[in-house]
């Protein structure tokens, strides 16, 4: 492993400070409602509200996940607290997050495996851990003097497809209720490579067909 002072800073504790772009938290939940036993009514109708809408909430725990909000929204957010001087366009309703899983379970286990193959494919692995794999992203073991737990994180994999968002209030009111935990964050320029990627993966175009690859004629005008 190369030198950890160059790539990752312990994350502050609390809520005192805003959330960093690259930053890794532990614990999160996200909180999503089942719609599945909705009755066939027209919700925007608030005199229905009370009476015929109601729906299950399905907590989901991310055990990692990072950061990839632009690091101005993140501050001017965290900044811009209700109050006579409040700005609507300084305001970041929800934090745009990446699902971040164990490097070694992505590897290794079934769920996994059944979308990367690996386990027959070495080069799609040795292109995951040297970052060459457009869908992913790799960040290497943590040690425990850059953890703010102090207990060190396990290499990660990022799964840049698997990216979700939740209200910037709900996450800072999960780490003060101790639910959720600052454990680190990248520093640049390794943040700003994950953002680059994360960022061009979900950019890319889908093409009806690629060109001819087959070797070049030469081009005849006649």
């Amino acid at each position: 492993m190369g030198n950890p002072h160059l790539k990752f800073c312990p994350s502050n504790e609390g809520t005192a400070l805003p959330l960093r772009q690259g930053e890794i938290l532990s614990g999160l939940i996200q909180l999503e409602a089942d719609i599945s036993g909705l009755e066939d009514v027209d919700i925007r109708d608030s005199a229905l509200a009370g009476s015929k809408i109601s729906a299950a909430t399905i907590p989901t725990e991310h055990p990692f996940a990072i950061v990839v909000s632009h690091e101005c929204d993140l501050e001017q957010d965290f900044n811009n607290q209700p109050c006579s001087d409040y700005k609507v366009n300084q305001e970041l309703p929800n934090i745009l997050l990446c699902e971040v899983v164990d490097a070694y379970l992505f590897e290794h286990d079934p769920n996994y495996e059944d979308i990367l193959q690996r386990k027959t494919d070495s080069s799609a692995k040795k292109n995951f851990r040297s970052n060459k794999d457009s869908r992913y992203h790799f960040i290497e073991q943590i040690p425990p003097d850059y953890d703010s737990l102090g207990q060190g994180i396990p290499a990660l994999a990022v799964i840049f497809k698997r990216h979700f968002t939740i209200p910037s209030q709900a996450i800072y009111r999960q780490i003060e209720m101790n639910w959720a935990t600052r454990r680190t964050r990248l520093k640049g320029p390794y943040v700003d490579d994950l953002c680059n990627r994360f960022h061009h993966f979900n950019g890319r175009i889908a093409l009806p067909e690629q060109f001819d690859n087959s070797r070049p004629k030469k081009f005849d005008s006649s």
